[in-house]
């Protein structure tokens, strides 16, 4: 374990950062673009579960979790074409549908250009908040969008859809605070983590919103503001991009950072408290990191991504692609780990 000088260059008060022992590999998958992991709660008699999707191979991965957190199972799925990533009609841990498919022609008028990326269920369980891109992030821009559990017409569903933000390239790092108050995301190539406040009970916006991103602070009709500037901290990679992340109890952001590999060999998962200063960072031994998540031990977890990689740099990275997790528990197992 090092620790480093306060990073925050903008505030005199800033803690130092911890770093801690590297991830190791828990499971070889070699995904092109792994992302999205989340842990499902055991009960009785079903056991504890990771799940994430490869996007570009349209996979989603099963693992199935004994005592100490040892693999009992690695079980691999096909997606149906165009929602690896994206909205899929799966199972929750009660048994019940999501999400239908049906949902997504929408808000995505042309999966052949477009694709959804990163979304997460409000803590409510009545609001999901998803964003979409250009699978070429180059040919355009994205949104990000909440999709509200609505009676309509006498029937239940995911029905209201309503864009919240726009002019976004690559949407990440959607996830909530514990009590559902704040949202946190990203334009990840902004290298900018924007947050927003919400109304706990609904989980959308407190009131009238800039759809478009600003740098500004809060001020009447502005709701949304730049909570993390990654410019801020010299711990951090200047090539490192904010992707996947998630909030535990205590209102702490871990977030992965990102590195093109032909920009680094390693890279890690950030951790900031409410005040946003970076308090510690959890390296990870491959370079394209892409999500983290928590199981019921606290243990980190982080999927990650060869896409890109050159024949050399894959041989330089064998394991690119795939799930790693700590050795040792990062938050109480105590707490409710986030889902």
């Amino acid at each position: 374990m090092t620790v480093l000088p306060p990073q925050d260059s903008t505030v005199s008060s800033a803690p130092p950062v911890t770093v801690h022992r590297p991830l190791h590999l828990l499971v070889d998958a070699r995904n092109s673009l792994g992302e999205g992991v989340l842990w499902q709660p055991g009960g009785g008699a079903q056991k504890e579960r990771m799940h994430w999707v490869d996007i570009n191979a349209e996979e989603k991965h099963t693992i199935t979790l004994g005592q100490e957190g040892v693999i009992l199972q690695h079980e691999i799925k096909s997606e149906e074409k165009g929602t690896a990533g994206g909205i899929s009609k799966q199972g929750n841990s009660r048994g019940e549908d999501f999400i239908s498919t049906e949902v997504l022609g929408d808000f995505v008028s042309d999966t052949t250009l477009v694709r959804t990326n990163d979304g997460r269920l409000h803590p409510n369980g009545k609001t999901f908040w998803i964003g979409t891109m250009y699978r070429e992030p180059d040919q355009g821009v994205g949104d990000i969008y909440s999709i509200s559990r609505s009676k309509i017409q006498g029937k239940t569903g995911w029905q209201n859809i309503k864009k919240q933000f726009s002019n976004i390239r690559i949407p990440n790092a959607i996830c909530f605070s514990r009590h559902g108050d704040t949202l946190y995301f990203t334009d990840s190539p902004t290298r900018k983590i924007y947050r927003c406040l919400l109304n706990p009970k609904t989980g959308i916006p407190l009131g009238p919103i800039d759809q478009k991103l600003h740098d500004g602070p809060h001020s009447p009709g502005r709701l949304s503001m730049v909570f993390i500037d990654l410019d801020h901290y010299p711990a951090i990679s200047p090539h490192a991009e904010p992707d996947g992340a998630i909030t535990d109890r205590d209102g702490n952001l871990y977030i992965a950072m990102y590195i093109d590999s032909k920009r680094a060999d390693a890279s890690y998962v950030a951790k900031f408290n409410n005040q946003g200063d970076l308090v510690a960072l959890f390296p990870v031994p491959t370079p394209q990191v892409t999500c983290p998540a928590f199981d019921s031990a606290g243990r980190l977890y982080a999927t990650s991504a060869h896409q890109g990689m050159t024949d050399a740099r894959r041989r330089h990275h064998p394991h690119a692609g795939g799930l790693w997790r700590t050795f040792y528990s990062v938050i109480s197992p105590e707490c409710p780990a986030p889902r």
